[in-house]
């Protein structure tokens, strides 16, 4: 019964995250909400103060968001999806493994 739960509140989660919705928070909540029907729930902020403070975490989380910053400002991350999409649509034969491909 437990995994069903849990299986709802993920799928649940990741149509929030596609519909748009602030994605830090749908996890939080969607971790929160598992942490307290499992009965943990004064284990649900130890381990998030626990993980953030963790020292290899933090820089490594500035930096993305810094990145991620600086890509969205310059309209890099826009031109990025455009080439590789135009890559894509002109191979139909082939267009499932290079879309994973591409992802990853």
């Amino acid at each position: 019964m437990m995994q069903l739960t849990g299986g709802i509140i993920v799928i649940i989660a990741f149509a929030a995250i596609i519909r748009k919705y602030e994605t830090r928070t749908v996890l939080l909540v969607a971790g929160a909400l598992m942490c307290f029907i499992g009965g943990v729930m004064g284990q649900f902020m130890d381990s998030f103060v626990k993980t953030m403070i963790h020292g290899s975490l933090v820089p490594t989380i500035c930096t993305v968001m810094g990145f991620a910053f600086v890509m969205k400002h310059t309209e890099c991350d826009q031109h990025l999806v455009h080439a590789l999409s135009g890559l894509i649509s002109k191979s139909h034969a082939i267009i499932i493994p290079l879309a994973m491909l591409v992802t990853w």
